[in-house]
């Protein structure tokens, strides 16, 4: 679809389309080709969403008591704890490779990523500076973030 002279590498989406329209291309044959070419990813897709969320709601439970608190921390913190570190942190580790795995493979394998990551997190507190529930929500909390921000920034992918 794409003549062979053509490069468009290094270049910015719209820098591609005007060059394809130099070329001859229609504005929507040039989208198209481009969208076949790259992979467009979106930074705000739900597992961010949830990421931040949930950071917020555990922040927010650190200086607020109450009934409604506690339902939200216990809703958002499960999520956060057994699925959210894990799901972030295999996208890390694997990136493009999670696409080959079905939904049920991912959520098993998120699960026991977090798990293991909560309990290794767990040692680290309590070699350092003690098992609280304020440090524990603090930890998973910074964990939660640096996570996302080094799955959404970082790691590039191919």
């Amino acid at each position: 679809m794409l003549k062979e002279d053509i490069t468009l590498d290094g270049m910015t989406v719209g820098d591609a389309v005007s060059i394809l329209e130099k070329n001859g291309y229609s504005r929507q044959q040039a989208i198209e080709i481009i969208r076949s070419r790259y992979e467009i990813r979106r930074k705000w897709d739900l597992s961010t969403i949830l990421t931040h969320v949930s950071s917020g709601v555990l922040l927010l439970s650190l200086f607020t008591s109450g009934d409604l608190d506690n339902v939200l921390k216990l809703m958002f913190g499960g999520v956060f704890v057994t699925f959210l570190l894990g799901y972030n942190l295999l996208y890390v580790v694997y990136g493009r490779e999670m696409k080959n795995l079905d939904g049920l493979e991912k959520m098993g394998l998120s699960l026991g990523v977090s798990f293991s990551l909560v309990v290794l997190l767990g040692f680290i507190l309590d070699f350092t500076v003690g098992i609280t529930s304020t440090s524990i929500l603090v930890t998973l909390i910074i964990a939660g973030e640096v996570i996302w921000f080094v799955k959404t920034y970082v790691v590039v992918e191919d």
